[in-house]
Order: C-alpha cells, then structure tokens, then sequence
C-alpha cells in the first residue's frame, strides 16, 4: 500500500519536522509520532460480528505491533450520530486512530499490517474501508488522553467525543494562518488552561500528511480533531474567550477566531461518537 520510496521519505521528512518540534519544549506526548487513521463502514446488522472479529483478530494484532515498538497506542471510536454533514457525504460508522512510535515511518507500519492481511475483519460482515490517511500532530494542539488510567478516569467522567473531518482550504496562505490560529490560541487554550482546570478532558488535532486511500465519493477534509468533553461542564462562548485571551492576549478572542476560521475552513462531517475502550491499546 505505502512501498513507495517517495512515502518513505516523505514519513522520514515528517518525523524530522516532529523531532525539530519538541526541541522547542512542547510536551512529547502530544507531538511525537505520526498517527495513521482509518475510516470504515460497517452495516448495522453485522455490527456486531465486526467488532468480535476486531476484538479476536485485531486488538491480539495491535497489541503486538505495541510490544515490537511500533505502535504507541491506539483507539476506536464508533458513530453515535451525525451532528452535521455535506450533502451526499458517504457513510461510515468507524474510526480506528494509530499512533505511531517516533521511530516508526509510515512504510514500517504497512508493511507490518499489509502481511496480516489474512486476519482482516473488512470481509466479515461486509465491512467497507472508506479512507486511510497518515496524520502528523498540530503543532502545540494535540492533548491526546492515551493510558489506561486516562481511560479510567474519560469511564468514571463519562466523557464524550466529538470527531471534527476539517477541510481547510489548501492554499499555502491559509494552512499557515490555520496552524497559527492553532498553535499559538486555540490549542494552547485547551492545553495550558481547560485541560488543567478541568472544564475539557482532552483534544486530538491532526493535519493530512498524505492521503493513501479514499472510496468513490468520500470528501476531501485536511484535519482530523477528535474533543474529548466533559458533559458536567459544557463551555461557555465567554469561558472559551477568556482561555483563549490568557494564552494570547493578541487573538482578538473567541469571536474574532472564529471569524478568521468561517473563511479559510469547512467541516464536511461531525460526528458525536463512543470510544470503544476494550479495543484500545495503551
């Protein structure tokens, strides 16, 4: 799937860039390693054979790739409902996220899946793969809450999930702006002052890197986020202006952000989704 040699050095300038971000003293649990994401449809009354093939076949796998050092973690998340969508967006009812380990490049990780092939679910329960893509974290943006004890505690919280697909639009002006309003106000915001003040439980922001398959129809997005809330404590407009501010007091706010978002991105799909935590691996 991934053998090319142009991936190979493409995953290699990706871990690169990584590298030279957590020399700048982000935390590395948020910017280390790329992530591979795959979108997959499922029909719902063979929900349930698919997910006792996953549990039988995949997770023994993953949890494999996890112990040889190539994986970091993983999770899956299942659709809830759809909280918005584009018209004629194709369906899909699964998400599985990987995180990879720093030292592992995109050809290192299919290959490593492609020769367990034989043990895939897809064709039980006539399971159809909509998209796969490799995803390089958000600068300064990425608060993932990847160990068992954070399962632990999203169970007792009953945390819910949120799956933003975010099409920014691919002119290098504004991806850049994008990345800014990213790095320096709204991921700090989440980071530095809603996480540890518990208002939010975690945020999941991944950019594209590249694309490796993608079913007829399927919609083009360049950014994954994945909000982990707290339902005890929905956030106010003015609780997200004031985290924003405190990290950026040049942002102009929640309401100026948002203004600057509304002309460079669309959302092609959200989702309200579950985490399957007996699937996870941490």
């Amino acid at each position: 799937m991934c053998s090319s040699s142009l991936l190979f050095a493409f995953g290699l300038l990706l871990l690169a860039t990584s590298t030279a971000v957590q020399s700048r003293g982000v935390s590395p649990k948020s910017e280390f390693g790329l992530y591979v994401t795959e979108a997959i449809d499922v029909p719902d009354l063979n929900r349930e054979s698919y997910v006792s093939c996953v549990r039988q076949h995949r997770l023994p796998f993953w949890l494999g790739l996890k112990r040889s050092g190539t994986l970091q973690d993983s999770s899956t998340y299942e659709l809830i409902s759809i909280y918005d969508s584009a018209p004629g967006v194709p369906h899909w009812n699964f998400l599985f996220v990987f995180h990879l380990t720093p030292g592992t490049t995109p050809q290192d990780y299919f290959q490593r899946t492609q020769s367990s092939r034989n043990e895939s679910c897809e064709d039980l329960g006539r399971a159809r793969i909509m998209r796969i893509e490799v995803l390089r974290p958000t600068h300064n943006s990425n608060y993932p809450r990847a160990t068992s004890d954070d399962n632990r505690k999203a169970v007792e919280s009953n945390v819910e999930y949120v799956v933003e697909y975010i099409a920014v639009r691919s002119t290098p002006e504004d991806l850049t702006a994008y990345r800014e309003i990213m790095s320096s106000s709204l991921g700090p915001a989440v980071g530095r002052v809603l996480i540890p003040k518990g208002m939010t439980f975690g945020l999941t922001a991944l950019e594209t890197a590249s694309v490796e398959y993608a079913a007829e129809g399927m919609p083009s997005w360049n950014q994954i986020h994945i909000n982990a809330t707290l339902p005890a404590h929905h956030l106010t407009a003015e609780e997200r202006d004031a985290a924003i501010r405190h990290v950026n007091s040049k942002s102009g706010g929640n309401a100026q952000i948002a203004e600057r978002l509304e002309a460079i991105r669309t959302k092609p799909r959200v989702d309200n989704v579950k985490q399957l935590y007996d699937l996870a691996v941490r």
